[in-house]
């Protein structure tokens, strides 16, 4: 089965580091990566040109090449749409209390089709391993989703903060609808390095005093009693746990199979 949505990887200056795209080419799914105006003829050099789009400006950071795609996607008359980070390095799948390496195929089309089971299923995101040794349910609503994501199009929502922190903000306001859900896949996950630890991407967010402006930016449009500061170890940490525990909205069924529904 191929994946029903189109697939898009913002990229920055990772020309040679792109590794999810040889995870969607081994499963034999097609994808888009998506690249700024300075960037896009060294793309086309290692990719097929025909995968590589073109962005209008540089330099913009991530909320906006986030914002970029789906609006591209909305107008392509896509009713969602998937953006995956360009460097996840596999895809992961709870198994009988194991987890064990799976195809991006399997992974894409089972949420998908999860996806597609539920009237309200705004954006539906694929865990970090880094977060995910201890077996829990298949998934969570109303939790922060990020990294590799698939995004219903007909939600007026988008990207806005310009640095670290967008996912967040995006998380929040799908919540804050009290109406569309945020859904956190614990069944099926990804494997990536550790944010900040390599070159290109938001790199230079991270290194440039980067957590700190990220908790001012959410703090600015959130306020300090939904975006707290905390220390750890000395470190300045971003503390939004609480937040989604104030989501009490749930997923709606489409029809009564899918309230019984077993993810494969």
């Amino acid at each position: 089965m191929m994946n029903k949505y189109p697939i898009y990887i913002p990229s920055k200056s990772r020309y040679f580091q792109c590794s999810i795209s040889k995870l969607l080419e081994q499963s034999g799914l097609s994808y888009s990566i998506v690249v700024e105006p300075q960037d896009y003829g060294k793309y086309c050099e290692i990719y097929n040109p025909n995968n590589v789009l073109q962005m209008d400006k540089n330099d913009q950071g991530i909320a906006y090449a986030r914002t970029w795609i789906k609006k591209h996607s909305i107008k392509n008359n896509e009713k969602k749409h998937w953006q995956m980070d360009d460097n996840i390095r596999s895809f992961k799948r709870w198994n009988k209390h194991e987890r064990q390496e799976t195809s991006a195929r399997v992974a894409i089309c089972s949420v998908e089709r999860f996806s597609g089971r539920f009237k309200n299923c705004g954006i539906v995101g694929l865990r970090s391993s880094v977060w995910g040794f201890q077996k829990e349910a298949p998934y969570k609503i109303n939790k922060m989703v990020y990294c590799c994501t698939l995004d219903d199009n007909s939600m007026d929502i988008y990207w806005r903060v310009k640095g670290l922190g967008s996912d967040t903000d995006y998380s929040i306001q799908v919540c804050e609808t009290r109406k569309w859900c945020t859904v956190l896949m614990h069944k099926y996950q990804i494997d990536k390095p550790a944010m900040g630890k390599q070159k290109g991407g938001n790199e230079l967010d991270y290194a440039d005093n980067g957590i700190e402006k990220r908790i001012a930016s959410l703090q600015s449009i959130w306020g300090k009693e939904m975006i707290k500061r905390t220390i750890r170890n000395g470190k300045p940490m971003l503390n939004c746990n609480h937040i989604w525990r104030t989501y009490k909205h749930s997923l709606i069924p489409i029809n009564q199979q899918s309230t019984n529904l077993v993810l494969a």
